[in-house]
């Protein structure tokens, strides 16, 4: 994952709608007055992941240590 960010935060715009086609085949969008994102298709399994339930605990109780 490490690699994957370090190329998302030195591409440049087509490679990371490149990674954020690979990571997100069927789309992401993101709701501006919610603060929300929203996941189509399959991609929504992966936040049932344990590593994304310990990352949405800690988005809501804003402790990330």
């Amino acid at each position: 994952m490490l690699v994957t960010s370090l190329y998302y935060g030195l591409g440049n715009l087509e490679t990371k709608r490149a990674i954020q086609y690979m990571v997100f085949p069927d789309g992401i969008e993101y709701d501006f007055k919610t603060s929300l994102f929203k996941l189509f298709g399959s991609t929504k399994y992966l936040l049932k992941s344990p590593h994304y339930q310990r990352v949405l605990k800690k988005q809501k109780t804003g402790i990330f240590t």
